[in-house]
């Protein structure tokens, strides 16, 4: 169907005005069927006539006054010519430096008929799809446009026409051919805007076609042919109203801004989330903390703040390098998002530490289930470049708004309540209560004087006899480290241990150990004492030391201590099939000293490390004595293990023998040797010399001796 020309003409010379309809009606007749419609308003007419933009091309009396003129500029998609005598030109030439239309001079010659009748031509052929051809002005405005990637557009409210500019169609459609005509125009770009963001369009559009505002801004996605969402910004403004405010034409500008937003989201990345493990960071945690707890405020219930951070991370980023470390980083951060629902929140902290945030609450079971499986995905094997190795947990829970109000507040409660669970073992879980506060504060004054203890020479060595339970003679002594602190008297090592080892002193502490050992036991030789075996304590970081061997062959020839005499007890929680571990183990066997297995039983201790790894003995797990009294079954393990070990040629020994049963339970599995309180306390270097002294021991001697809790 082709749509009419709406014509207006304004003349107030009768010869004139008849002329321009005539020359209306004999393009008329030959652009069947009739495209033209002219409506001829007198001058007292124009300003209601102009009010709602209807009209394609309009001719005015350039003798009207100014302000009927001026209602012309209404009419934001007509053609408008003024029509003038040739001495009128001043004034329609000083008229145009006001107005966007042009003029025709009237000659006698019938020439601007002529030209009338080409604009009308002109004009019906653009009318197809209401689109109202360009002047050179405008060619020159779109060419403008264009350079700039914007499109632009002029509408009518009612969509009886408009004019979408020549870059509308590589910024929306693609091609020109991919636009829809006007009157179809919104419901075709409603329906591409992303549903995210097409209600907020609609209401912003609303406000301007109901006149609350004139002027509209909005950046929305924009779903293309191919299916991609680009980004425009849309900026429109209402060029004509009624009288009640209300928009009847609209202007604007389409521009695509999608590279802009690409960059705004990656500076919202950097500075929200973290970049190894795309995990929030502090500043996003919390902003949504604040969020939730304001939340819980209003409706109710609770939330939980959980600090949770990796066990023995930092030996694996040592020496496994920090690729592995980041890698394991980053296994870590899925495995907690999956144990967390998408109205929870888990953040990178910084390091090792991660902490989450656990929403709509009902009690502290729901928190308590959480860590649970948190600490439960934690303690599956990380292959690392094919190295798999085991990690664990340790996390800390504060409570809102039990705990605290404030935010901040939560999370260092958390975090000491994390300290508290890593202090009591490995891959736990504790609720902060008041009384951890104290302690957090005795733990920072530890930890600042722990740099000072060596070269105060604060630490002290004390002795634990090894005793074979045949003969109840004193085999070797475990060398085990203790701290003369000055304010808090003497210090096992679980008060300051994992301090060391977070710190990195561990290293030089432990060096210190094997090199007093290795003097104070060569030393008693000396004396006459017999010859004593002497077991040392490696931690999980100096088993990754490459340059401990050769410190250790140091030492042992510094003090002449015999390395067949030294052995070496790594816990079995330290261990890893690894070629690190691997190759340490092959320079420890290489410099002839034996190599113990402590805690050997438990989860973490697969049987084929006693013919992978040059093992001498093993420590039977300490989990055994608890469990045999109430667990037959306990006992066929143990002598299982025992009897597997010594056809390996293995030594097994039994440690935390505190009474008679416990010792016949070792006995019974064949142990090679034995150690616990019920023999011996560990002693300072005087007391075990004078124990040793005494060597003569037989069991039957000590079965009076009252047990003691061990440490």
């Amino acid at each position: 169907m082709q749509h009419p020309v709406n014509v207006l003409l304004c003349e107030r010379r009768p010869a004139l005005r008849q002329a321009v309809i005539e020359a209306v009606r004999q393009v008329d007749n030959r652009l069947s069927p009739h495209p033209f419609h002219i409506e001829v308003v007198p001058p007292e007419l124009l300003e209601e006539r102009t009010r709602r933009p209807i009209f394609d091309l309009i001719f005015l009396d350039v003798g009207l006054p100014a302000d009927l003129l001026a209602y012309a500029d209404r009419q934001v998609w007509a053609r408008l010519f003024f029509i003038g005598r040739p001495d009128q030109i001043d004034q329609l030439e000083q008229l145009l430096h006001h107005s966007k239309g042009n003029y025709i001079i009237v000659d006698g010659a019938g020439r601007w008929l002529e030209l009338l009748q080409m604009e009308l031509r002109l004009m019906a052929r653009h009318c197809r799809q209401r689109q109202v051809p360009l002047s050179k002005r405008e060619q020159r405005f779109a060419a403008a446009l264009r350079a700039g990637e914007t499109g632009f557009f002029e509408l009518a409210t009612d969509l009886s026409r408009g004019f979408l500019g020549p870059n509308c169609d590589h910024t929306i459609a693609g091609t020109a051919e991919d636009l829809p005509e006007i009157r179809f125009f919104w419901l075709w770009f409603r329906r591409r805007v992303h549903p995210q963001d097409s209600r907020r369009l609609v209401k912003q559009l609303r406000a301007l076609l109901h006149g609350e505002v004139t002027k509209m801004e909005a950046e929305v996605r924009f779903a293309m042919p191919n299916g991609n969402f680009h980004w425009l910004a849309v900026s429109t403004q209402t060029v004509t109203a009624d009288q009640q405010g209300r928009s009847l034409a609209v202007a604007g500008t389409i521009k695509n801004i999608s590279a802009r937003k690409a960059i705004e989201a990656e500076n919202f990345r950097r500075a929200n989330y973290d970049s190894l493990t795309n995990l929030p960071n502090r500043v996003l945690f919390f902003d949504r903390l604040k969020q939730a707890t304001k939340a819980v405020t209003r409706r109710g219930g609770k939330l939980a703040v959980l600090f949770i951070d990796l066990n023995r991370f930092k030996w694996i980023n040592d020496f496994l390098g920090h690729g592995c470390g980041d890698k394991l980083l980053q296994i870590a951060a899925r495995r907690f998002e999956d144990c967390l629902r998408d109205s929870d929140t888990v953040a990178r902290l910084g390091g090792d530490e991660f902490i989450a945030i656990l929403n709509d609450l009902i009690d502290r079971e729901g928190a308590e289930r959480v860590a649970e499986k948190i600490l439960k995905r934690l303690a599956q094997p990380f292959n690392l470049d094919g190295e798999e190795v085991s990690i664990s947990g340790s996390i800390g829970i504060s409570i809102f708004p039990d705990d605290s109000l404030n935010p901040e507040s939560l999370l260092q409660l958390a975090d000491t309540a994390m300290y508290e669970a890593k202090d009591i073992s490995e891959n736990t879980y504790r609720f902060y209560h008041p009384a951890m506060s104290r302690n957090a504060g005795r733990r920072l004054g530890l930890e600042r004087d722990l740099h000072q203890a060596l070269a105060l020479g604060q630490f002290r060595i004390f002795y634990q006899p090894l005793i074979d339970p045949e003969t109840g003679r004193i085999v070797a002594a475990e060398a085990l480290l203790r701290w003369q602190h000055p304010q808090h008297g003497l210090l096992l090592p679980k008060d300051f241990l994992d301090l060391a080892e977070s710190s990195g002193l561990i290293s030089p502490i432990g060096l210190w150990v094997a090199r007093e050992a290795c003097r104070e036991v060569a030393a008693w030789r000396d004396r006459g004492l017999p010859r004593l075996g002497l077991n040392i304590n490696l931690s999980s970081r100096q088993c990754l030391d490459e340059q401990f061997c050769e410190h250790l062959e140091h030492i042992l020839a510094e003090t002449h201590f015999p390395a067949e005499d030294l052995a070496l007890e790594i816990s079995a929680a330290c261990i890893h099939n690894s070629r690190h571990h691997q190759s340490f183990f092959k320079r420890i066997a290489g410099l002839k000293v034996n190599l113990v297995v402590d805690n050997f039983g438990g989860s973490a201790s697969p049987l084929d490390w006693l013919t992978q790894y040059p093992v001498n003995s093993v420590k039977l797990d300490r989990s055994f004595l608890a469990q045999y009294p109430n667990d037959q079954n306990i006992s066929r393990v143990c002598r299982a293990l025992s009897e597997l070990a010594h056809k390996l040629d293995i030594n097994v020994v039994g440690e935390g023998v505190e009474n008679v049963d416990d010792l016949g339970f070792f006995s019974s599995c064949e142990c090679n040797l034995v150690q616990g309180f019920f023999f011996a306390e560990p002693l300072p270097a005087p007391g075990f010399i004078h124990l040793a002294e005494q060597h003569g021991w037989e069991p039957a001697d000590l079965r009076h001796r009252a047990p003691k809790a061990s440490s």
